[in-house]
């Protein structure tokens, strides 16, 4: 299929766009993550987390993943077949993701928690850049590892993990 060239400069920046929300994501790079969205979106987590669709400010969701990811050791978000379809200054986006978080815990027990699942997104052209407006983050099949790290590595980052602040603490609770 081939396209015309403002098209193909799009699709690029669009392919960009997701590149970044997941590296922004693992370089915790808050900042980054907040200029890849408009300044309201609607994030609908409830194929992931249950959670009902709801709109936050770039601000609440930038914390938001703040909270959720920070307290892991490391994350990798890794992207793939990402489909875009254009209509004018709006866009379409389906991408495949692969989440791998790690949190070494207690000596032997599962130290990650795997994800396979997709992001939807729909994009508008803000102030003459691609911004994502709605993101949905769905899961495509069960959780590989140890689902229990989520709450752990929020507890981390909420300050309640002695480890986060430099204290030794062997055990964790799973």
């Amino acid at each position: 299929m081939s396209y015309p060239p403002a098209q193909l400069a799009d699709r690029a920046a669009i392919t960009e766009i997701i590149v970044s929300l997941a590296r922004a994501q693992d370089d915790r790079d808050w900042d980054r993550f907040g200029r890849i969205f408009t300044r309201e979106v609607k994030l609908d987590l409830s194929a992931h987390s249950g959670q009902p669709a709801r709109v936050v400010s770039v601000e609440e969701l930038a914390e938001g993943a703040r909270q959720a990811l920070e307290g892991f050791e490391w994350t990798e978000h890794s992207t793939s077949n990402i489909w875009i379809e254009l209509d004018g200054e709006r866009a379409r986006c389906r991408t495949y993701v692969r989440a791998h978080h790690h949190l070494a815990t207690t000596p032997g027990a599962v130290d990650f928690c795997s994800l396979r699942g997709r992001w939807d997104q729909r994009l508008v052209r803000a102030e003459g850049r691609w911004r994502i407006a709605e993101w949905t983050v769905g899961r495509v099949g069960p959780v590989d590892g140890d689902e229990e790290l989520y709450r752990i590595a929020a507890s981390r980052v909420a300050g309640s993990d002695p480890r986060k602040r430099g204290e030794h603490q062997p055990d964790m609770p799973r």
